[in-house]
């Protein structure tokens, strides 16, 4: 037998690295699709769903996913685990990717400016 677990407010039975509701395996064979959700940050949570997707057998058969999601989407495509993803996202430069226009570039009140007519296109 295994133990019973809660997964998204539900009641699960882990038998080794088999989930099972209702007596049914969670995904049949294994197998599951997974779309990644864009967000900057979220790429990097992304990392920590896969790892335990990984711990419990899961196998991906198709990815897709927009803007960081899509970075992780074609990551996964490629065959990479994700302590090979999180070992590639710890290497990298995140200043890499700021957001900089015109006026990030005035001396003093520029910073300011910049924040100002960001929120305002929102």
């Amino acid at each position: 037998m295994g133990e019973i677990i809660t997964l998204a407010g539900q009641q699960v039975l882990r038998e080794g690295p088999q989930l099972k509701v209702n007596g049914r395996v969670a995904t049949p064979n294994g197998f599951a699709d997974a779309v990644f959700e864009g967000g900057g940050v979220k790429g990097i949570g992304h990392i920590g769903a896969l790892a335990y997707a990984e711990s419990i057998g899961i196998q991906w058969v198709n990815v897709a996913g927009t803007s960081a999601g899509a970075i992780v989407a074609a990551l996964v495509a490629a065959g990479y685990t994700s302590g090979e993803i999180k070992g590639i996202m710890d290497d990298l430069d995140f200043n890499q990717f700021r957001d900089e226009d015109i006026w990030d570039r005035v001396p003093v009140v520029g910073k300011a400016i910049s924040l100002i007519a960001e929120k305002r296109n929102l």
